[in-house]
């Protein structure tokens, strides 16, 4: 079996709220909106994570919520501080690597450039941008977690939500 992992870059942040603290930066209108269709999008697609690993940053949790919400995914969610401020070396083998191999696909939300980088490592290079909520699905042909690692991972659709709000 396969494993899968879909990076979810926070939607749109709200740079007028007037927060102190960059942590506490929630998404603005046009986030909001954005995470729906993302949500909708992966339901629709059959493509809703088992097992969601957060940002502990506000406007991760909100792009999540909104997302879930629109698509009504019933995911297991994890919040970890370590997205918003750990290396993607570590978000990688604390966060995915030592997972329940009974999960086959996961979610990461998280911010840049910690999404494109760890995207471009685990699928061997190249240049991967992520806009706003943005989504990419990474697969693996193993059938363990532990077993991945950097450039085996094969990037099969990079999503972004301006080309779905059209709908």
């Amino acid at each position: 079996m396969k494993k899968e992992l879909i990076i979810y870059r926070h939607a749109k942040s709200d740079w007028d709220a007037g927060v102190a603290v960059d942590h506490d930066r929630p998404i603005n209108a046009k986030g909001i909106a954005s995470a729906k269709v993302m949500g909708k999008l992966l339901a629709m697609g059959d493509q809703i994570p088992e097992l969601i690993i957060c940002s502990s940053a506000l406007r991760a949790q909100q792009t999540l919520e909104n997302s879930m919400e629109l698509g009504s995914w019933d995911s297991v969610v994890e919040t970890q501080g370590c997205l918003y401020d750990e290396s993607t070396h570590h978000i990688f083998t604390s966060q995915v690597c030592n997972r329940a191999d009974d999960i086959h696909r996961i979610m990461l939300v998280g911010h840049e450039p910690k999404c494109s980088t760890l995207t471009s490592q685990l699928i061997g290079g190249g240049e991967v941008q992520f806009s706003t909520a943005t989504m990419a699905k990474i697969v693996f042909n193993v059938s363990r977690w532990s077993d991945i690692h950097y450039g085996m991972g094969v990037l099969r659709w990079l999503h972004h939500p301006s080309f779905f709000e059209k709908w």
